[in-house]
């Protein structure tokens, strides 16, 4: 029994060779789609594993391994790693967010195979602001959690939950009903978010943040204090 690829011929009517020739021999990385660190407090620091895999019939060589914005990080160190056919390799990845913000950003996977870009996201937000997530998934409730820090100068962070996956409008308005920010239009998935509102341009005094989220709608007040 001949394994690999083979090629056939004849030279004449009674004359047949058989060549073998073996597959080719090539590395393939494989890894999650993206990481994402959820909520992460200002100044704390969360790690993540990424398993990069090979799932090819030859060594995978992993050359570098970075990222361009400093609130991620990683424990590779630069120079080839070698990762045998059906092995893996697991990197530490890590996200310290230095302001209320949310964070996208890529991890550059340098390889023999392909070079990759992971797509990185994470949401920074105050000390004593939103709570860790829990270990184990808690029943999810529609909740406008408020925002921190409040009184503000000049940005917060409002954090809600979405049961579901749905359309979601959040801006913020004076008390005479005059919308100032926009800060989400558009269909977010289930679970808690963050959105930072800024008010560098806008005078101090009191500011009502409205959310609506397919039948639901709740406010909660902002003061803005310069």
């Amino acid at each position: 029994m001949v394994f690999g690829y083979t090629y056939s011929f004849a030279a004449n009517d009674s004359d047949v060779f058989l060549i073998k020739l073996e597959p080719d021999s090539l590395p393939a990385i494989s890894t999650p789609d993206s990481l994402n660190f959820s909520f992460v407090e200002i100044g704390d620091t969360l790690e993540l594993p990424l398993v990069i895999h090979n799932s090819g019939n030859d060594t995978l060589l992993v050359t570098d391994i970075f990222s361009s914005h400093p609130a991620f990080g990683d424990n590779f160190v630069p120079g080839p790693t070698a990762v045998a056919p059906g092995c893996s390799l697991t990197v530490r990845v890590w996200f310290c967010p230095p302001e209320v913000a949310y964070y996208t950003e890529t991890l550059t996977l340098e390889n023999n195979d392909h070079d990759l870009d992971l797509p990185l996201t994470g949401i920074g937000y105050p000390p004593g602001g939103i709570p860790r997530l829990p270990e184990a998934p808690l029943p999810l409730a529609f909740h406008l959690k408020g925002a921190h820090p409040n009184p503000f100068n000049p940005r917060t962070g409002i954090a809600f939950t979405l049961p579901g996956r749905l359309p979601v409008h959040l801006a913020v308005y004076t008390l005479a009903g005059q919308e100032v920010a926009e800060l989400v239009h558009g269909t977010l998935e289930a679970g808690p978010h963050l959105a930072v509102f800024d008010g560098t341009d806008l005078p101090s005094g009191v500011y009502l943040a409205r959310l609506q989220a397919g039948g639901f709608t709740a406010c909660a007040k902002l003061v803005l204090l310069k």
